[in-house]
Order: structure tokens, then sequence, then C-alpha cells
């Protein structure tokens, strides 16, 4: 499907599929230019709904502006125009083709970040794997208050998909930036996120259910600035966090703030991290439990520490 530039308002969403032939099914949809081709989400439900409960599903989003628009159309106070993309395959964690990829695509508001409309996920994948995302913006409401902004539920939303990678991309205005989690036991592994500017509540969160961990992770050069956390990571080893820049928005939030926290992780190093901005004296740059299984082998390196608080917080006896 292709967009030439212009405006295309969706009432109802394009599709809401459920697929369950027994073949592989692929689509693409491109615009002209990230400006020029604009989706405007004038429903409760979002853009697009795809689910197959058989075989694979494979797509590609490329040059376009998804967004909400519900609330403007309608004259309403804050309602949100559903997800925008959902995707939902019955292969969780097929380590063997990359299912989906999305290169120039921006989610927001349709009058833009000063705004009531936002969507409740930007982006929901549930099954398949190696998704591949670069240039993905997502920008939600900009409140006068800064806890206003967190109107959506999450940015992208990834569940039982196996190594996705996600790079030059920002998400800013929700309550979870990126939600990583597994459903099954044992989840998929691996997972690269690279060159991301996160501004959320709860900025990146990665939960495998296997307690034994489940191998490969790496976060590199990645800008954050959160309210409650910065990444919150459990049941995993091989993590590699390396030349991140951790920030601390305290005009909103808990007021009680843990940059990286880290629960039953093993054989993992955090490297050359910045702790920015020495103002919230109830922040934890590092906290390792493990409130299951054990934390070990954790190497700090170069880290620089300029937060107000505590540097590394041991909160379990089985740390080691």
């Amino acid at each position: 499907m292709y967009y030439p530039a212009g405006d295309y308002r969706y009432d109802t969403p394009v599709g809401n599929i459920t697929d369950a032939t027994a073949n592989d099914v692929s689509i693409s949809i491109e615009g002209e230019s990230l400006l020029g081709s604009r989706i405007l989400v004038n429903n409760t439900s979002g853009y697009i709904i795809w689910t197959k409960t058989n075989y694979g599903q494979f797509s590609n989003f490329e040059r376009l502006s998804i967004l909400a628009a519900y609330s403007s159309f309608n004259s309403l106070n804050r309602q949100p125009s559903g997800t925008a993309i959902t995707m939902t395959q019955s292969s969780t964690g097929d380590r063997k083709y990359r299912h989906h990829t999305m290169s120039k695509v921006r989610f927001g508001s349709l009058n833009g970040d000063v705004a009531e409309d936002y969507f409740t996920k930007y982006i929901n994948v549930t099954g398949g794997g190696r998704l591949k995302f670069d240039d993905v913006h997502g920008s939600g409401i900009r409140g006068v208050n800064r806890a206003d902004s967190w109107q959506g539920s999450v940015g992208i939303d990834i569940t039982d998909h196996y190594g996705p990678e996600i790079n030059a991309s920002k998400l800013w205005g929700c309550e979870f930036a990126i939600r990583y989690v597994s459903a099954s036991d044992p989840g998929p592994e691996g997972g690269t996120f690279t060159n991301l500017n996160l501004d959320a509540l709860k900025g990146f969160t990665v939960s495998s259910r296997s307690v034994s961990g489940e191998p490969g992770l790496t976060l590199r050069n990645v800008n954050t600035n959160c309210g409650q956390y910065g990444y919150s990571i459990s049941n995993r080893k091989f993590v590699k966090i390396d030349g991140c820049v951790m920030y601390n928005e305290t005009s909103g939030g808990t007021g009680t703030y843990t940059d990286i926290f880290l629960d039953n992780v093993k054989d993992s190093t955090v490297r050359d991290v910045q702790f920015q901005f020495p103002t919230n004296t109830n922040r934890q740059a590092l906290r390792i439990i493990a409130s299951q299984g054990e934390s070990k082998n954790i190497k700090i390196d170069n880290c620089t520490w300029l937060n107000k608080g505590v540097a590394v917080s041991v909160g379990s006896s089985n740390v080691s």
C-alpha cells in the first residue's frame, strides 16, 4: 500500500484482520515522506490490527506519520486513539526470519505535542523474531505539569519475540518507553537497542520468566530521562549496558528513582555510563537484587557518578 503526500483519515482501522491461512503473509505500507504522508486515526482502535494464527507474519513500514486524532475530530478531552499498530502471530520467538521492519515512521498527535490526542500504544508486537526498527519516533502529550505527559501506556510493546533491534529512535510521553517481556518460559533471547532517546515515566523494561536467565541483551548509547526508573531488567544473563547517559526527570514521577535496576541478572557488564543531574537525593544509580535465583558476576567499569543519593545498592543476600 502506497500513500502519496496527503492526509488519510481512518474512522475505523485500515485493517482488523484475523488470518488463519496456512501460508506466510506479508504487507508493506509506504509513504512519500515522513511529514508528507499522514495517517489520521479518528477511532479508538488504532490504525491496523493484524492477527496471524498460522504460519508467519511479515511487515514493512516506511516514510510516514501515524497521528492520533480522535479527540481533535470529536472535540473530546484526552480520549486515546487506541494502539496505532498491533501485530500478533502464533510463532513465538522465531529466530530464523526477520518478521518486521520499520524505518522513518513517526507516531504523534494531530495538532503537535501540545494536544489532547494520544495513542495508548504506538506499536504492539507479539510473536515472531528479529524485528528491526530504525528512525522511529513517538511523542505524546506535552502537559503543563510534566506528569501530564505520561498519558499513553507503552511506546513499543514487544512480547515473546526473538532478538529485536531498535536503533536511532526516540520515544517520548508514555508510561513505558520500551517494554520487552516474555509470557512463555523459556522466553525468547537477545535484543539490541542502540542510539536511543527515552523520555518516559519508565524507560526500558525487560523481563523473562526463566529463573535461569535468558541470554543476550545490549543497550548502547541510550540517552535516558525518566520519572520512576531508567532500566529495569529481570531474569537475564550476558547483559551489556554501555555508553549510556542517565538523567532523572524530577518535576514528575515518584520522587524515589532508580537509574538501572537489575534483578536475577548474571555475567553482565555496566560500562562507561554517566549518571548525570545531582538534584534528587532519593536516587539510586544502580540497584542489584535477586528476588529469585541469583545475581552474580556483574562488572561495573569506568562509570561517572554525578548523581546525589546512592551510587550502588545491593539489596539481597543472593548477590555476588
